[in-house]
């Protein structure tokens, strides 16, 4: 794993994201973290599908408002959080993971975010977000993974 300073990413559109994975795919990569792209290609699919199958329990009502107060001010601010906590269980990718079918499946869910009709009423911590809003979450959340991964040109 390669030791250097993490590009500062931002997605405008679903369309500019994926063109980033496929130049990633094209390989060689280094890797400035713990997870490669298969993993965080089968992570981002599961927080994209989250809406369908809730990862998170739900906290108790302060945090909860707290939670969801910083999401709405990060998806506002366009700007993902330096701070660091560790992936839901269910949401955590197998170590062993194939690229060409973890491919797929992300492939897959941002097609159902393309044709999904709003808003998102999710259980989690993050509430009810629009939409707009919900995709501005996903690309927020692909940036910060992606950001740790860089193609040896």
């Amino acid at each position: 794993m390669a030791n250097r300073a993490r590009p500062d990413l931002k997605y405008n559109s679903l369309d500019e994201m994926l063109a980033d994975v496929d130049r990633l795919r094209g390989g060689p990569i280094e890797q400035a973290g713990q997870w490669n792209l298969a993993m965080i290609l089968d992570h981002m699919a599961k927080a994209m599908n989250a809406h369908d199958n809730p990862m998170v329990k739900p906290m108790r009502r302060p945090l909860r408002w707290v939670v969801r107060a910083a999401v709405h001010r990060m998806v506002r601010r366009g700007r993902y959080p330096s701070i660091k906590f560790p992936a839901p269980k269910r949401m955590r990718p197998d170590a062993n993971i194939a690229l060409d079918s973890t491919y797929a499946e992300f492939c897959s869910a941002v097609e159902g975010l393309r044709t999904m009709s709003g808003p998102i009423v999710a259980d989690t911590p993050f509430g009810d977000l629009s939409l707009d809003e919900f995709i501005k979450l996903q690309l927020l959340h692909c940036a910060h993974h992606l950001s740790f991964l860089k193609r040896r040109e």
